[in-house]
């Protein structure tokens, strides 16, 4: 029996393992330092785990790359820093719909105000559009 055919598959599940955890790290990392270059200041991971709504220790564990978010993590995640951490921790966006994350990221690119604006506006909209049956 020749054990070394599996061998060369090892090391590239774990390189790709490392590569996923490092992109995933750089890119909580790089959030993390522009939220701290929006607010002014130098922050805590404790304050912005309370933003983003995770435990302290998990994403301190998750910037230092040392293991991945849970799905449920990362649904949290993505409600504050946008879809695309589902590509970087390979799991499927709940929501598979393009145009519903198209408009989640176009929804980021506006100050809170003009989001809540925008939200209502659009909920208005639909309700007009169920309670009259057609679109216009």
């Amino acid at each position: 029996m020749n054990s070394e055919l599996s061998i060369p598959n090892i090391p590239f599940v774990i390189t790709s393992y490392n590569y996923q955890m490092s992109k995933l790290s750089e890119y909580l990392v790089d959030n993390f330092r522009k939220w701290e270059k929006k607010t002014g200041r130098k922050q805590s991971v404790s304050a912005w785990a309370r933003i983003l709504k995770v435990s302290q220790p998990s994403l301190t564990r998750w910037m230092n790359g040392d293991n991945p978010p849970s799905f449920e993590n990362v649904i949290k995640l993505a409600e504050n820093l946008g879809p695309e951490i589902y590509e970087l921790t390979g799991y499927e966006p709940p929501v598979k719909n393009t145009n519903l994350l198209e408009l989640q990221k176009q929804l980021d690119t506006v100050s809170q105000e003009q989001r809540e604006q925008l939200i209502r506006e659009f909920l208005d909209k639909i309700s007009e559009v169920v309670e009259q049956g057609t679109v216009e």
